[in-house]
């Protein structure tokens, strides 16, 4: 089993065990179910290389992801009991989620992904649909 592998199994562990409450699950299935409706249908994680989208194997710098909306999920019972579930999408128009626990047992390589896309996006206008733009100058694929 490869590191990436490895740390990929520790944090599904590691969500799983975060979202443990049957309100929180609900919460998040939920979610999940209206990301799906809006086109979210892939699933992402963390590598040391990028955001990788688990369909197609294509991995993805921060400066090629939007992150569309996010939630916030705490346990009711117990504060440690916190996630979170992004919404992504690429330069290239894959739309997905990304699901990491939130506070100590989040993993950083989300953590040091989400700051850079932070970063890089704090930097850019914010101009809606400004990827679909970007993606059709680098392809040449321009709509006038």
């Amino acid at each position: 089993m490869s590191s990436d592998d490895a740390a990929s199994a520790r944090h599904n562990n590691i969500v799983r065990a975060a979202n443990d409450r049957t309100t929180n699950m609900t919460e998040m299935q939920r979610c999940l179910e209206k990301a799906s409706a809006r086109g979210y249908t892939n699933q992402f994680r963390a590598t040391q290389n990028g955001l990788k989208c688990v369909e197609t194997d294509n991995v993805y710098q921060p400066d090629q992801v939007l992150v569309t909306n996010f939630f916030r999920f705490e346990g009711i019972s117990d504060p440690d009991d916190m996630s979170i579930l992004y919404e992504i999408e690429t330069h290239d128009g894959c739309k997905g989620t990304l699901i990491d626990a939130y506070g100590v047992y989040s993993d950083p390589k989300v953590g040091r992904f989400m700051l850079n896309v932070e970063e890089i996006h704090k930097k850019r206008p914010h101009v809606p649909g400004y990827l679909d733009r970007e993606n059709q100058e680098a392809t040449g694929n321009r709509h006038s």
